[in-house]
């Protein structure tokens, strides 16, 4: 039934509390052998990965059967993953215990289109004027970074994700699906993604002309305190850009990376 192992954690608790309403978090976690609830508390939120060692003392406290415990510690273990090959392992030994192949293709679609940058890239192609539904095209369009084969992978993905769709022999955007929400979108494999943007970028101040490019950047003291009002300005901009940008028949597909962090250490959490 789950394809998350915090989704279960949370379905457990809320049992346990239709059964007794005074059940709290302190009380289960005094159960598992924790003195306060913040363990048990973070890993509902997502702020802390389940480890195998406190997966085990909830499924000895729930008298899991054999299979359950299997399955939920592969699940753990396909959570924590942080590269599309061990996602594939543990998709695979998911796909034997439970075989449900919705699970095991679109979870890890979804991990691979965001770890891997090529993927939008080839999604924002579809909109180029001379496109072609062509893997060697695609591939030369990319300066041969990726081959046809992993091309065509990619085309693949989006189309079982239906964010892309077949119309007469003709690739086209999917205007009634949603990309992605931001819960959808697992931690590792946004870190992977805005590396490989970052070495993109890099990678531009040696090989294109300034014309084509714009990179700058500046140095400036700064209060936490307006961090927020910067995350909304930022992503304000990102959005006039891409309304800026959008049409049907574009030249080129760009990457837009935004970046400001702390340079000096310690100073006010």
């Amino acid at each position: 039934k789950f394809t998350d192992p915090k989704d279960f954690l949370s379905h457990t608790f809320k049992e346990k509390q239709k059964k007794n309403p005074k059940y709290s978090l302190r009380s289960w976690s005094g159960h598992l052998g924790f003195r306060s609830p913040s363990v048990i508390s973070m890993v509902l939120r997502g702020e802390r990965k389940l480890q195998l060692e406190l997966l085990t003392k909830i499924a000895e406290s729930l008298r899991l059967t054999d299979p359950e415990k299997q399955y939920l510690q592969v699940l753990t273990l396909y959570s924590n993953a942080i590269t599309p090959a061990e996602k594939q392992l543990y998709s695979d030994l998911l796909g034997h215990i439970r075989p449900d192949q919705e699970f095991s293709t679109l979870h890890l679609d979804k991990f691979r289109l965001i770890s891997d940058w090529y993927h939008f890239a080839i999604y924002e192609m579809v909109d180029l004027k001379d496109f072609k539904l062509d893997y060697d095209w695609i591939s030369q369009k990319l300066n041969h970074e990726i081959t046809s084969v992993m091309a065509e992978e990619a085309i693949k993905r989006f189309l079982r994700l239906k964010l892309l769709v077949l119309k007469n022999g003709k690739l086209k955007k999917n205007s009634q699906q949603q990309v992605f929400t931001e819960t959808d979108i697992p931690n590792e494999a946004l870190k992977k993604h805005h590396t490989q943007m970052i070495e993109k970028a890099l990678q531009s101040l040696q090989n294109q002309d300034v014309q084509e490019r714009e990179i700058s950047s500046n140095t400036m003291i700064f209060s936490k305190s307006k961090m927020a009002e910067v995350k909304r300005k930022i992503r304000k901009f990102q959005k006039e850009i891409a309304r800026l940008c959008e049409t049907k028949q574009g030249d080129a597909v760009y990457q837009l990376n935004t970046q400001f962090f702390k340079l000096t250490k310690g100073g006010k959490k």
